[in-house]
């Protein structure tokens, strides 16, 4: 099971997936 959280700000675009080993991957594309 794999949970994908996406939020958006105004200058970041922040993406968070949860894995089964309860790792975190954070990914931040500045414009």
């Amino acid at each position: 099971m794999q949970q994908n959280l996406k939020m958006e700000f105004p200058f970041y675009k922040i993406t968070i997936e949860r894995t089964d080993n309860e790792k975190f991957m954070i990914i931040t594309d500045a414009e």
